[in-house]
């Protein structure tokens, strides 16, 4: 009886352990894909955008986002996506928009709505659009500075 307990432990593998560290921040991305097959992910870095990389008609569009206000508490949910006619002379425009903010930053029912637009594959200035009524908003520019490039 001793020698079989003692071969069963011996059969036994040993199970081992990998430590991952602890990271506050685990999610990095976030992609959303659209039922035209197009998709935004939003590279996160500290709890903010830092980054979007947009797959538009097999082409793939990078939007650093240096000088800009921060993206944070985004509403992934929340993102559209338009894109321009199909005709080779608007190829590579298109506009995302999304809205971010917590409870206390709605107004007028509405959280903040940002817009993205590339035309003819040039990313042009960022807004950010408040309300200030029930029918009633402004925009302004997202990034401060010379114009974005990609």
């Amino acid at each position: 009886m001793r020698v079989l307990i003692i071969s069963i432990l011996f059969a036994i593998p040993l199970a081992q352990a990998r430590l991952i560290p602890y990271h506050p921040n685990p999610i990095q991305s976030v992609s959303v894909n659209f039922e035209s097959g197009d998709s935004v992910t939003f590279h996160l870095r500290d709890n903010r955008v830092s980054r979007l990389d947009f797959h538009v008609r097999g082409a793939v569009y990078s939007t650093p986002l240096p000088g800009c206000l921060p993206l944070k508490n985004v509403q992934f949910e929340t993102a559209y996506f338009f894109l321009g006619e199909e005709d080779r002379r608007n190829e590579g425009t298109f506009t995302v928009t999304f809205r971010m903010g917590t409870e206390a930053d709605r107004q007028f029912g509405e959280l903040p709505m940002v817009q993205i637009n590339f035309v003819k594959k040039q990313f042009i200035r960022p807004q950010i659009t408040h309300w200030i009524a029930a029918n009633s908003s402004y925009s302004s520019l997202l990034c401060t500075g010379a114009e974005p490039t990609e």
